[in-house]
């Protein structure tokens, strides 16, 4: 070995003679010796499938081998661009993360959609919700879905060759225009029964786009990247945001972000506590609309136990048992107040 090997440590360490035996140790010399243990063997790959194969006749036979593999996982993702005609053009990919290292070539690759039960020991960790099977076959024309018990079989026919520790893009569904509706929405108060507040509160105004699944096929559980062109025709990114898995005609809301010209604050006027187990606020809630234009906001407020709106200055929908929905319209560049009184027993 040189004289100017390095035997330990980001730098040389020592620039001495060092000499190995026959029987593979390593000594270092002559600044003191150093006798080095020889290095470990080759590791071995532990275990290994036997197989004792058997047939009645002789010649070629074809062999198919499924095992199951923890370092390759997948997951979905898409792509939605809102346009002006209030269309949002969603395309899907898929994304396989390979883990392990072994390449994998394919001709087709199926995947499972839905939420596959799988135990492993802790030291083992899968996606939730994703199987994934590689096979050859004759190439089809596009992306196939079919069921398969209760979850979704996709079958990806494009050839691709999955490499270790990368993650490998294709295109799960191509892209279809569907139209939307996109709502801006104050998510208020949590009322437990028995709170109150004494200071103003400053409420985000959410951006709400809904859109209903009307393809003719499931969309996997999957982040949603919402985008839109400006004044250039460049796409620009307006918010992300996860869907679970969703059938078709299931409705899917996206929460994009938090409206820029649009304000909620919110201040408890009147708080009475009636008895023991029960109580009631007065509310009061301003919308600041300072875009040029006249927008509507959903107020969303949320109730525990036996609850009553006694008053309010505006409509209101009762959503649930413990929501209701008040429905603003907010003139441009003017300023919105409402009120209500709600009696709570719990």
């Amino acid at each position: 070995i040189p004289p100017t090997s390095i035997v330990a440590g980001a730098e040389p360490c020592y620039s001495g003679a060092i000499v190995r035996t026959r029987s593979g140790e390593l000594i270092v010399s002559p600044c003191g010796e150093l006798v080095l243990s020889p290095p470990a063997p080759a590791i071995v790959t532990m275990p290994r499938a036997r197989a004792i194969l058997s047939t009645a006749s002789s010649g070629v036979h074809p062999l198919e081998l499924l095992y199951q593999c923890d370092g390759l996982q997948w997951q979905a993702s898409y792509t939605a661009i809102l346009t002006n005609d209030r269309t949002l053009q969603l395309t899907g990919y898929l994304h396989v993360l390979n883990s392990t290292h072994s390449t994998f070539q394919c001709n087709t690759l199926q995947v499972v959609a839905g939420s596959v039960n799988i135990r492993h020991s802790p030291r083992y960790r899968m996606a939730p919700g994703a199987a994934l099977r590689i096979q050859s076959a004759e190439m089809e024309d596009a992306v196939s879905q079919e069921s398969l018990g209760e979850y979704h079989l996709y079958t990806v026919p494009f050839s691709a060759t999955i490499l270790p520790n990368t993650t490998t893009t294709l295109e799960l569904r191509p892209t279809t225009a569907l139209p939307y509706l996109q709502r801006l929405v104050a998510y208020g108060r949590n009322y437990t029964g028995f709170e109150r507040d004494e200071q103003e509160q400053q409420i985000p105004v959410t951006v709400v786009v809904e859109v209903t699944n009307s393809t003719k096929e499931p969309l996997p559980a999957g982040s949603v990247r919402v985008w839109q062109q400006d004044s250039r025709g460049v796409l620009q990114l307006l918010g992300q945001d996860n869907i679970a898995h969703t059938p078709q005609g299931e409705k899917i809301e996206l929460s994009v972000g938090e409206a820029f010209d649009v304000k909620a604050s919110r201040r408890e006027l009147d708080y009475k506590r009636l008895a023991e187990r029960a109580a009631q606020h007065t509310v009061e809630y301003s919308i600041r609309n300072r875009k040029n234009t006249a927008v509507r906001v959903s107020v969303v407020e949320t109730f525990a136990g036996d609850w009553d709106i006694t008053s309010s200055t505006i409509p209101f929908v009762k959503r649930s048992s413990r929501q209701v929905a008040f429905d603003v319209a907010a003139p441009a560049g003017e300023v919105v107040t409402f009120r209500y009184t709600v009696q709570h027993r719990w």
